[in-house]
């Protein structure tokens, strides 16, 4: 599931290679990306993989094959298999593993609950969320009316980051896009750090969403670096270029 459109890129002329991490195909030193073209062929391949998100579930040498597949169709080489045999299959197939990786970060998510909730200085919520503050910050606790400005960094159990912000982002705390983030939000003052564990009944529950597999604990590392008050918040209105208005679209 995570890598899919490097793996994509890596069986390009028809043979799997390993996945691009900082180098080339193969033995070559050469960037793939290197040029604009490139890059944005790469940009076409990412908006192709967020609108087959259904298919993450799927480990990455089952995903080597899928994409020989996909290869084929895009070249117009002969097809391998007859499609009218084995498409009524692919349903079956899915559920198959999206039920096996459903469990997995299940057990995951519970063992990274319960590490944090162990954690020295833990906050346990109500609704489950654990708060770990890294760096106690000063002023008041933004309400769900308020507006924020936040760097984050979400990850799954295992480690892997789902998103990043790669500037502050300015939004309304009632906005978040999950519950976990719009409760953590609210425990973190202005300058403060915090570890926010959250089990999927706050994040996306049983259907996942883009690139979060169903049933993911999430973690989400927050610095809150201001906040702006009750304010009327049309981001059209937003002209500064160094804070990013769009987290709803951007996160997962």
């Amino acid at each position: 599931m995570r890598g899919l459109l490097l793996i994509a890129l890596s069986v390009v002329r028809g043979r799997p290679l390993e996945r691009l991490r900082g180098g080339g195909w193969g033995s070559s030193k050469a960037d793939p990306l290197a040029t604009d073209e490139a890059k944005t062929l790469y940009a076409m391949g990412c908006s192709v993989g967020r609108q087959i998100g259904d298919l993450t579930c799927l480990p990455p040498t089952e995903i080597d094959t899928l994409l020989i597949g996909v290869r084929d169709v895009l070249t117009r080489t002969t097809l391998q298999v007859e499609l009218s045999e084995y498409m009524p299959k692919a349903a079956e197939l899915l559920k198959a593993r999206s039920a096996e990786e459903s469990a997995r970060f299940a057990k995951e998510g519970e063992e990274v609950l319960a590490a944090a909730v162990a954690t020295p200085s833990a906050q346990v919520t109500e609704s489950g969320l654990v708060v770990r503050m890294l760096s106690e910050g000063k002023g008041d606790f933004p309400t769900a009316s308020d507006t924020v400005r936040f760097n984050f960094e979400g990850r799954l159990p295992d480690g892997t980051v789902i998103d990043i912000s790669t500037k502050p982002v300015e939004i309304v705390v009632s906005a978040a896009p999950t519950r976990g983030l719009q409760e953590g939000l609210q425990h973190i003052r202005p300058g403060g750090k915090a570890i926010l564990t959250m089990p999927s009944s706050l994040g996306f529950g049983d259907k996942g969403q883009s690139v979060i597999p169903p049933m993911a604990t999430l973690v989400f590392e927050i610095e809150l670096l201001a906040n702006l008050g009750p304010k009327a918040f049309p981001a059209s209105a937003v002209q500064d270029d160094d804070v990013d208005t769009s987290v709803e679209d951007d996160v997962y």
